[in-house]
């Protein structure tokens, strides 16, 4: 299993191994696999094109290659062999084609300590440079005893923290706090953690508060901090409306680390625009930025408009990166000296303990004990 994008394609990608597991497939390493299933991203022209690019690769190396994914869902013409946007489909329609399917799988659930749990998909806003209100055009809310199914079954597993993630995730036709309460009733669940928030519909903030297993930990999408670039992206905040929500959301959580996403060289964005937007990034003190240099996806609203040169967006991007890792910097320091839990996962440095603060911190401890931490709840100081 080849997967592209974002973190609900990850759990898209786990279930339909278990789904071929369960079908009595067998999986195995990539370069002894007779298929492969490449779940694919569309969600800019970039990501599209090293998908298409590795499956052509694929079939270099002689490989069935089946796609699914938003590619799929857009009819998209690549070299894959056969196309399957219906994911649920894919076990059904395999095992009647072949009696024995190796298929790659990068990474097992056994070697994770969170777990993701898909509870919504599809989105109707229509930002003007994205594609995947097309690509993804069914709007759905996972019922809420579903979700508890499969929170429990987490639990079950061994997982001590879950992760509730969708496309848009606060358009739950159940409110988050309360999908939040519910799944905190679940013996052995420890820490809930929230995926990606639109910022104008992240509510019910007072009572999430209540909830001393949520982790304090918020990804709120910004994408520019320029009100004029927001319109022109078809956001539906201001910066000011965005700036009033941190300042709520720490009132509740103080210590809370806020994450975002930023795009630079959006269509039409001038150096003032771009100045405003390092300016709000310092003003909102982010613990985390993830930096996109602005991607022209055919078929948005976007696409239409007057492009940035490629090479202003790339030192855009290089100067917030640059911004992004001084206030990472700073909001490392004002954590040094105080203890949290930290949930320590999959030791790739057999030398040091690695995990992740409530706050979402990455907290490495010296393994001089030379046994391993994976899956404990230290409580460590910040050092």
């Amino acid at each position: 299993m080849e997967t592209f994008g974002c973190k609900v394609n990850q759990y898209d990608s786990e279930k339909l191994v278990t789904d071929l597991v369960n079908a009595g497939f067998v999986l195995t390493l990539s370069q002894y696999a007779r298929i492969v299933i490449v779940n694919s991203c569309m969600v800019t022209e970039i990501a599209e094109n090293k998908v298409k690019k590795q499956i052509a690769k694929l079939k270099r190396q002689h490989k069935f290659v089946v796609l699914t994914g938003c590619i799929a869902n857009r009819n998209i013409e690549t070299d894959a062999d056969i196309s399957i946007p219906e994911k649920s489909e894919i076990a059904k329609i395999l095992s009647e084609k072949f009696t024995v399917i190796s298929t790659e799988h990068t990474a097992s659930a056994s070697h994770r300590t969170r777990k993701f749990i898909k509870i919504q998909d599809g989105c109707n806003r229509f930002c003007s440079y994205c594609i995947i209100p097309y690509a993804r055009e069914k709007i759905y809310s996972k019922p809420l005893d579903e979700i508890i199914l499969e929170a429990k079954d987490a639990a079950d597993k061994g997982f001590k923290e879950i992760v509730l993630i969708g496309i848009n995730l606060a358009t739950h036709v159940t409110p988050l706090a309360e999908i939040v309460e519910k799944c905190s009733d679940i013996y052995g669940i420890e820490r809930i953690r929230l995926g990606s928030l639109e910022p104008d519909i992240f509510t019910d903030i007072e009572r999430l508060a209540k909830l001393p297993k949520l982790c304090p930990h918020f990804h709120l999408s910004l994408q520019s901090g320029s009100d004029k670039i927001l319109k022109l992206m078809n956001r539906r905040y201001t910066t000011a409306e965005y700036s009033e929500l941190v300042e709520k959301i720490r009132k509740f959580f103080p210590d809370c680390g806020i994450t975002t996403d930023i795009i630079v060289g959006f269509p039409q964005e001038t150096d003032s625009d771009f100045k405003q937007t390092l300016e709000f990034a310092e003003k909102i003190k982010f613990s985390k930025i993830h930096v996109f240099p602005y991607s022209k996806r055919s078929g948005t609203k976007a696409a239409e408009m007057p492009q940035i040169d490629e090479y202003v967006k790339t030192v855009r991007a290089d100067v917030l990166k640059n911004l992004d890792k001084k206030l990472k910097w700073e909001f490392y320091r004002t954590q040094i000296g105080k203890e949290y839990p930290v949930l320590f996962e999959f030791e790739k440095n057999p030398n040091a303990h690695t995990g992740h603060t409530p706050n979402f911190m990455r907290i490495n401890v010296p393994n001089t004990d030379k046994i391993s931490w994976q899956g404990k709840i230290m409580l460590t100081e910040v050092k």
